[in-house]
């Protein structure tokens, strides 16, 4: 999905940077379990940086 979506820009850039956090915590009570989750993406393009 990224790369077809870098495909369409007209002047392809220099380098992609992809970053992914995740985040589960969890507890258990005896007969409940319950949880949450926290995901987050970062895409970072640049052009004519050295």
């Amino acid at each position: 999905m990224l790369d077809t979506a870098v495909s369409a820009i007209p002047k392809r850039p220099d380098s992609i940077e992809m970053e992914f956090r995740a985040k589960l915590t969890g507890e258990c009570d005896l007969w409940v379990v319950s949880g949450e989750g926290e995901a987050e993406f970062t895409v970072k393009v640049t052009w004519g940086g050295k």
